[in-house]
Order: structure tokens, then C-alpha cells, then sequence
């Protein structure tokens, strides 16, 4: 018999003047990290309050291994919560920050100060114990923050946003800190972002919300490679999403219809009546086709190239009036096409996705 897991959310509703969360059933097994994903409204960080205790729901239940826990308040749950604002307190040293939940809970002083240490030099904080919180940078206050909440070795950690507000080199070096402490630790991680690269590389499992619902749960590849629809694939990164006048269903293949070309694609995860299709491609995937070899679609005409660093990004317009971008290398030895010209493309071995076309949520 499986063990229970870590934490559970049976079929959750937080209602204000409209619903916010609309029940949401989700498990979350123990020793994983999940994320949830999706942009401002959706309704993750109501969830994380609520997982917290510092939220009720309307209706639904809580539980932590398998034992009901909706009406306790924070203080009685195995979990601990780091909100974006991190809490630190500014009256105290480093040290006392982190030992703080130690001494509410009793621990003697040796112990305290012993497993601090340890916590700190786990973050790469060491001789910082006696430094005041305004004396660091934004991410040793976020190191400090995750040191105060793993010392009390807890079995779920829940974090709010726990990269946002960072430069981008810090960002890299406080997710692969996580990610170490993750691995390290074994503790159960539950992160709420709106950051899909954040999501991509540090979870098992991730959870895309859109007003309140789960669009799509999924390990990363599972999302990455086969996105249930428009708006998870905009989520994850897939900014080339064309709308086809018309697709034809087959047993392994489906064909769509656009701007004069008959497109073969993967038909679609979900399939649902009713509901228009759009057609969704990786940008880095799609190609300037040279003029003996055979195009998947085209022509299209540059509208604008914009350097990107290690890429240079096309934009270009189809016949039919859609825009299409896409990346190309920025190296010397390759052409950028003139502004006005028109070029062909390729894909090929890898065939464009179709999926459910659903609006992108307003943030």
C-alpha cells in the first residue's frame, strides 16, 4: 500500500466576492519539489496560504500524510513558509534570525547556536551570524530567510515567489542553492512563480493555473514537449502559436491548413469538440531553409531582427497577415535576412504541436 502523500488538497474552493481557487484536487508526494505556475490572478499564492494555514477555504480539505489539517492554524502544521517578503527581523542579527523558531521552541543554547552554524554554512553563510539583516545583499537575505525555515527541519517547505526581485546572476545562483538544499535535505518542496525557466528547472512536478484552475500537471519534459493547450503553451515558452484556417484529424498525424501550405502535426493531447485549434512551435526549432533544400512553410517576409546576444530574433509576416517569430544564430559567418525579403523555413525532423486554443489570462 502506497504511503499518503505529503500534501494533499482535496477538491479546494476559496471564494471572495468571486471564486479565486475553484476546486482543486492536487498531491503532492513526499520528497518531490512542485511548482505552481501561472501568471498574477491565477490563484497560486491563495493555495500556498492556504497549504500554509494563514488561508481557510471556502470548502475542500487539507492534509499533511494523509491527516486531515484544514483548521489548524500555522503554528500546528509540518510546514514552513517563506512569503516574498522574506519576514527577517530587523532588530536582530543574522544568527538570532536563524535560531529564532530554535529558542520558541525550547532548545537549549549550544544546540541553538550549533545547528545554526551548520544551517548557515549549508547556505554559504558562514561568519555571517553576527551581521545585522540591512548590512546583506537581497539574496543573502533570501539565504538567511531559507536558513531560518530549514533549521526547524521541517517536512514541507513552502515558498512565495522565492527568486523574484533578484538580478539574473543571482537568480542562477539562489535556484541551483535550492536546488542542492532540495536534493540534500529530502524535505518536501511546494514553490509558487510566475516564472516558467524558474519552474522548468527546479521542479519534479509542475501545476499550471489559469483563474483559479489547473490547466495541466506534468513533469517539466511532459509540459515542455507536449503542452495540453494555447495557454500552457505560451506558459512554458512556445512563442511561435499560429492560428490555421481549417486541420484535419488523422490516426497518427493531423494536417492543418494555413496561409496556402497543408501542414502535417502532431495531433493534439486533448481533443476537444467545439473548440478551435492553434498551431505551436519552439522559436530556437525553426530554420532559414537554403535554396536547394525543401521548406516546410513559406514564404514569409522579415518585418524586423532584433540581436539577442547568442541569437538574433526574425519576426516575420505570412501571407494570411499572422506574425511568426522565430531565432537564428548570431554568428558572423550567418546572413541576417534584409528587412522586406522573403524567406523559407524548415522544422523538420521535429513537427509543429496542435493544441486547444485558450486565450492567455490578463495579468
Amino acid at each position: 500500500m502506497s504511503s499518503p502523500a505529503a500534501i494533499a488538497l482535496d477538491h479546494v474552493t476559496k471564494i471572495y466576492d468571486v471564486p479565486v481557487v475553484s476546486d482543486i484536487s492536487l498531491a503532492v508526494q513526499e520528497g518531490t519539489f512542485v511548482t505552481l505556475l501561472g501568471p498574477s490572478g491565477s490563484g497560486k499564492t491563495t493555495i500556498l496560504r492556504m497549504i500554509g494555514g494563514f488561508l481557510q477555504p471556502t470548502a475542500g480539505r487539507i492534509l499533511f500524510g494523509g491527516t486531515d489539517m484544514t483548521a489548524l492554524p500555522p503554528n500546528k502544521r509540518p510546514c514552513n513558509t517563506i512569503f516574498q517578503d522574506l519576514g527577517l527581523f530587523p532588530h536582530m542579527t543574522v544568527g538570532e534570525n536563524v535560531a529564532y523558531g530554535l529558542k520558541v521552541r525550547g532548545v537549549d543554547a549550544v544546540t541553538r547556536q550549533k545547528r545554526t552554524s551548520d544551517m548557515l554554512g549549508m547556505v554559504a553563510l558562514e561568519g555571517y551570524e553576527r551581521r545585522r539583516v540591512h548590512q546583506l545583499s537581497g539574496g543573502q537575505r533570501q539565504r538567511v530567510a531559507l536558513a531560518r525555515a530549514l533549521v526547524l527541519d521541517p517536512a514541507v517547505l513552502l515558498l512565495d515567489e522565492p527568486l523574484t526581485g533578484l538580478d539574473e546572476r543571482l537568480r542562477q545562483q539562489l535556484r541551483d542553492e535550492i536546488s542542492r538544499l532540495h536534493r540534500r535535505l529530502g524535505a518536501t518542496f511546494l514553490a509558487v512563480t510566475h516564472n516558467q525557466d524558474e519552474a522548468l528547472s527546479l521542479s519534479d512536478r509542475i501545476a499550471v493555473l489559469r483563474t483559479g484552475r489547473v490547466e495541466q500537471i506534468g513533469t517539466p519534459r511532459e509540459l515542455f514537449e507536449r503542452p495540453a493547450n494555447g495557454f500552457v503553451a505560451r506558459f512554458v515558452g512556445f512563442d511561435a502559436i499560429l492560428k490555421p484556417e481549417r486541420v484535419e484529424p488523422g490516426p497518427t498525424s493531423w494536417r492543418a491548413h494555413m496561409a496556402g501550405r497543408a501542414i502535417s502535426c502532431e495531433p493534439p493531447v486533448c481533443r476537444e469538440s467545439g473548440r478551435g485549434y492553434v498551431l505551436v512551435l519552439r522559436p530556437e526549432r525553426i530554420r532559414i531553409v537554403q535554396a536547394n533544400e525543401e521548406s516546410d512553410f513559406g514564404p514569409v517576409t522579415v518585418i524586423s531582427s532584433a540581436y539577442k546576444g547568442r541569437d538574433v530574433e526574425l519576426e516575420t509576416r505570412l501571407v494570411d497577415g499572422q506574425s511568426l517569430k522565430f531565432l537564428i544564430s548570431a554568428a558572423q559567418q550567418v546572413p541576417v535576412p534584409r528587412l522586406g525579403s522573403s524567406i523559407y523555413i524548415g522544422w523538420q525532423p521535429m513537427k509543429p504541436l496542435l493544441v486547444p486554443e485558450v486565450a492567455m489570462a490578463e495579468p
